[in-house]
């Protein structure tokens, strides 16, 4: 019975289960989900406005966002006990691949923008 248990995974469930479903656990995972992609599509908006004088707020923005997007995610795998879309254990890996992404996708943005505004 206990080769079962091990088998399915579930000797640790309980405890990986009450970490993850946490309200700081909640709160920070829809930061980077949710707030993340929000305040980067805004942060372009108000780069690419070539209306204002100074692109300084959508510079901050964007750098701002990618920067506290990979450490809210850094905190939720390292500290929180972070999940895969598929509601397996994120691991390192993960994080560094998200971290890259993000970095990317910023500053592909952050380029868009910047031509928008010529």
């Amino acid at each position: 019975m206990s080769e079962d248990r091990i088998a399915r995974g579930s000797v640790s469930e309980p405890a990986r289960m009450a970490e993850a479903g946490s309200p700081a656990g909640c709160l920070i995972r829809l930061a980077w989900l949710l707030g993340g992609p929000i305040a980067l599509a805004f942060g372009a908006v108000l780069l690419g406005d070539a209306r204002q004088e100074s692109p300084l707020a959508g510079h901050l923005l964007i750098g701002g966002t990618a920067g506290l997007m990979i450490g809210l995610r850094y905190l939720d795998v390292h500290h929180l006990g972070g999940q895969t879309a598929n509601g397996e254990p994120a691991t390192p890996q993960h994080f560094r691949r998200y971290a890259i992404t993000i970095a990317v996708i910023a500053g592909l943005i952050w380029g868009a923008a910047m031509w928008w505004r010529s």
